[in-house]
């Protein structure tokens, strides 16, 4: 969680809360599809961002809170969309680069799925290097 000035008055904070959601979860989202109205891949981030909003309902009124969820395979959640969207509008706005918003859109992109990568890499297990994998003829 983060916190810095937000609003223009500067008197209100701005807090997120970043999440990732797993896409091998759909297979159950089949139960729920009839009563969800937003498409398949948004489901999981909205539920996310929906669960999110009840943790933190009882922050100060002084900050505005905003659940940041992305899936594992890339869909992000309409509040994360909104979030970045302002966001992009402000760092064009204070460098004047209209490329700064695709740029910072970029960064947020790689550093899930570094993310990605670790959490995969992590599930594997560590050997003492490519020994038990290559041979050579003699």
């Amino acid at each position: 969680m983060t916190s810095a000035p937000f609003a223009d008055d500067m008197q209100m904070s701005l807090i997120y809360d970043h999440f990732l959601t797993d896409d091998s979860f759909k297979l159950t989202l089949k139960t729920f599809k009839k009563l969800n109205p937003l498409k398949e891949t948004n489901f999981l981030n909205f539920s996310a961002e929906q669960a999110k909003r009840r943790k933190y309902e009882n922050l100060d009124s002084s900050f505005i809170f905003v659940p940041f969820g992305v899936e594992t395979l890339g869909p992000w959640g309409p509040e994360a969309r909104a979030l970045f969207k302002e966001l992009s509008k402000r760092v064009i706005e204070s460098t004047g680069d209209p490329r700064a918003g695709s740029y910072l859109g970029q960064r947020i992109s790689l550093a899930i799925q570094r993310g990605n990568a670790t959490s995969i890499l992590g599930t594997v297990p560590r050997s003492g290097g490519f020994e038990d994998i290559l041979f050579s003829f003699k």
